[in-house]
C-alpha cells in the first residue's frame, strides 16, 4: 500500500540489474528532455501564432477578380468572358487544362472597333478556381499597363485582328520585323520617358505558339460561380462561326476538334545601367521596375496565321505603347 519511493532512495542497481518497479525514468532521459522540446516549441510558437492571427485580422483588399469585375464595369464597351480549352485534345471534357480570360472592346460594333486583351493561364494540375484566379490576374495586369498609358480609348492600344499575310511568320520576315519593333518601342519610350534618361534596352520574346481545343465558355462575373452563358460575338472575330460552334457543342456536351494556336510577343524594357530596373522596397531587397508587356498577341485556328497577328498586332500597338505601361504599380495604385 506504500508508493515505491523515489528515485535514488536505495541508489543505483548493481550492473545487470535492471531497475526495481515504480522507478520513473531518470532525469537525464530522452522523454524528458522531449518535454523539455515541447515547452521551448510552445515559447517559440507563441510569437508565431499572434503574429499570424494579426496578419489574417487585418482587413484584405479586393480579390483578383473582383478588382478585374469593377474594371469591366467601369468602362461601357468593355466585355470579358472565360474559355476553357485543352491540350492534348484526347481527354475527358472534364480535364479542361488551360484557361483564357478575354477582355474586349466594340465588339458589337464590328471588327473595325474591336479590340482585345487576353489573360492565359495554361497550368497542367491546377483546379478551374486557380486557373481562373491566375488568368484574371494576368489579364488585370495587362488592364493596369492599358489604362497606365492613359490610353485606353485608343483603340491602337489594344490587340487587334489584323488581315494579314500568312508569308509574315517565315523566319527570315519574323527577325526583320522583331527588329523593326525593338526600334519603334525604344524610340516610344525614348520620347515619353524622363528627359535625359539613358537609352532603354528593350528585348522582345516570340516563342512558338501554344495550341489547344476549346471546350467550353462561361461568361465573367467576378467572384461568382456562373455558368451563365458567354455572350461570344468576339469570338467570331478570329474565325467566323466559331462563337456559334462552340455554343452547340457545350449543348450537347460535345468536344471541337478544331485547332486553335495562340502567339504572344513579349517585350521586356530593362534600364540603361545595372543600376536601373529594380526600386527598393522597406526590407532593402531590390524588385522589378518594369513589367513585361505582351505587345501582340495571335490568335487563330491556323499556326502561321496565328503568327502573323501577333506581330502585326504589336506593329500596330508598338506606336502607342509608352513608358508608364512598363512601370509597375506601387502598392498604393493598385488599392
Amino acid at each position: 500500500g506504500y508508493p515505491p519511493p523515489p528515485h535514488g532512495y536505495y541508489g543505483a542497481p548493481p550492473p545487470g540489474y535492471p531497475p526495481p518497479g515504480g522507478y520513473g525514468p531518470p532525469p537525464d532521459s530522452k522523454p524528458q528532455e522531449g518535454r523539455d522540446d515541447d515547452r521551448r516549441r510552445g515559447r517559440q510558437q507563441e510569437p508565431r501564432d499572434r503574429k499570424r492571427q494579426k496578419t489574417e485580422q487585418q482587413p484584405q483588399g479586393p480579390d483578383i477578380r473582383t478588382r478585374l469585375q469593377t474594371e469591366v464595369q467601369a468602362h461601357k464597351n468593355w466585355s470579358c468572358f472565360w474559355l476553357e480549352a485543352m491540350d492534348p485534345p484526347t481527354q475527358a471534357l472534364s480535364n479542361a487544362n488551360i484557361t483564357l480570360a478575354m477582355l474586349s472592346i466594340g465588339a458589337s460594333k464590328g471588327k473595325p472597333s474591336f479590340g482585345f486583351l487576353l489573360g492565359v493561364a495554361a497550368r497542367p494540375g491546377k483546379q478551374l478556381k486557380d486557373r481562373q484566379k491566375d488568368a484574371a490576374r494576368d489579364l488585370l495586369q495587362q488592364v493596369e499597363q492599358l489604362t497606365a498609358g492613359k490610353n485606353e480609348g485608343d483603340l491602337r492600344a489594344w490587340c487587334q485582328v489584323p488581315t494579314v499575310d500568312a508569308s509574315l511568320a517565315e523566319p527570315a520576315a519574323v527577325s526583320k520585323t522583331l527588329e523593326k519593333l525593338k526600334e519603334t518601342v525604344k524610340r516610344r519610350l525614348s520620347s515619353t520617358g524622363k528627359a535625359g534618361a539613358k537609352p532603354p534596352i528593350i528585348d522582345l520574346d516570340f516563342a512558338e505558339p501554344i495550341s489547344f481545343v476549346l471546350t467550353k465558355s462561361a461568361a465573367f462575373n467576378g467572384n461568382d460561380e456562373t455558368t451563365a452563358q458567354a455572350d461570344l460575338t468576339a469570338l467570331d472575330f478570329f474565325e467566323p462561326e466559331a462563337g456559334a460552334a462552340l455554343l452547340e457543342a457545350q449543348r450537347i456536351n460535345g468536344l471541337l476538334r478544331q485547332k486553335w494556336y495562340l502567339a504572344t510577343v513579349k517585350a521586356t524594357r530593362k534600364g540603361g545601367d545595372e543600376k536601373e530596373g529594380e526600386k527598393k522596397k522597406g526590407d532593402g531587397k531590390g524588385e522589378p521596375l518594369f513589367r513585361v508587356l505582351p505587345l501582340g498577341v495571335g490568335l487563330a485556328t491556323d499556326v502561321a496565321v496565328a503568327k502573323a497577328r501577333a506581330l502585326r498586332s504589336a506593329e500596330i500597338r508598338a506606336e502607342v505603347v509608352s513608358e508608364a505601361m512598363f512601370l509597375r504599380p506601387t502598392k498604393a495604385e493598385t488599392k
